[in-house]
Formats: C-alpha cells, sequence, structure tokens
C-alpha cells in the first residue's frame, strides 16, 4: 500500500490498518505486508491535516498493489524551510494562534505539514544557526493546502539572537506586550 498526499508526496506519518488492525507507520510512504488471505480488505489511513480515508480492495494471490490518495482537511498548512542557499533544511516549526497553540513540529528535509484549526496563526519557524522567523498567516476553511515558503537567514558571525514570546498563564500569546531587557 502506498500512502500519499493530494500533491503526490509520500505521506510517511500516517497511521495504516487493514480490516481495523493497525499495521504501523509507512516507511517512505509505503507499508507492506505478506500473508494476506485472498479476497476482500478494507485498507485505511489516517494522518495529521488528512482527511482519514478507507477503501474496500480485492486482495489477489501473488502481489496486489494499492495506491491510497490522502485529502486535506481544512486548515492544512505545509510549511517549506530553506536556508541561505535556497536549499532545504530542518528546522523546528511552531503555530500560535489567539486561542491556541500547538506543539511544536520538525520540517524533516525542510517540510512540516500541520493539521491545524481554520484562522489566523503566527506561524514561528526556527532552525540552528538561523535567524528566527515569524509569519502571520490566515487558515482557510476550504480543503485546500495552504503553503507558506520561509527563506531563514543565517545569524552572522559574532551576533546572537534572542526571541520573547510573552504567554499567559494558560499558554496564549500576549499579543502586543512590551518586553523590558536589562531594564
Amino acid at each position: 500500500v502506498t500512502i500519499i498526499d493530494p500533491e503526490g508526496y509520500f505521506v510517511e506519518t500516517a497511521d495504516v490498518f487493514f480490516d481495523g488492525e493497525s499495521v504501523g507507520d509507512p516507511a517512505y510512504g509505503v507499508v507492506e505486508a505478506g500473508g494476506l488471505p485472498v479476497g476482500a480488505l478494507e485498507v485505511a489511513a489516517s494522518a495529521e491535516a488528512m482527511a482519514a480515508k478507507a477503501v474496500q480492495v480485492e486482495v489477489a494471490e501473488g502481489h496486489t498493489d494499492v495506491i491510497l490518495e490522502m485529502e486535506w482537511v481544512p486548515g492544512a498548512l505545509a510549511v517549506e524551510v530553506q536556508g541561505p542557499d535556497g536549499e532545504p533544511i530542518e528546522a523546528k516549526v511552531t503555530l500560535k494562534g489567539p486561542e491556541e497553540s500547538m506543539a511544536p513540529r520538525t520540517a524533516v528535509d525542510g517540510r512540516a505539514v500541520i493539521g491545524a484549526t481554520p484562522g489566523q496563526w503566527s506561524v514561528i519557524v526556527e532552525a540552528e544557526g538561523m535567524r528566527t522567523s515569524e509569519v502571520k498567516i490566515d487558515l482557510s476553511e476550504d480543503a485546500e493546502l495552504t503553503e507558506l515558503p520561509v527563506a531563514l537567514e543565517a545569524i552572522p558571525a559574532g551576533a546572537s539572537e534572542m526571541t520573547f514570546v510573552a504567554e499567559s498563564a494558560d499558554g496564549r500569546a500576549i499579543p502586543n506586550a512590551d518586553v523590558l531587557v536589562d531594564g
């Protein structure tokens, strides 16, 4: 079974099930299983930012190929992170909204796909040796993927950077807060 998103990327973080039994996460978007009985089999998958999907498959003797194309949910966001040379880099991506914050995701190979509630968000991208980038974005109610390219700049030699985020006791960002450093 090959799991792909609507753009044709392999979905490596999907949970895959055969007749309701978990068969694990796909390696490079592919799950292989041997010893399946010939006949009908339900193949189902779910993944962040995508609608769960199930299909009935007729397993034949020998080898049966199945391609399961997932669909985006409203609020799906793909953050594409590039370094100063234009190449994809690994980065930490955090979303902060007016009502909630989401746990950071790692952009492996420069790409992080995140499912968020439609609305306004601050997308904060951090990578070692790079200036932190914060982008405001409005995620749509429709089921299309919002793509956000982020190009990070290197921190110049001999310089350092510090990011301050004022948060309430329950973890919500406090917009327009005054922050005093050393005074």
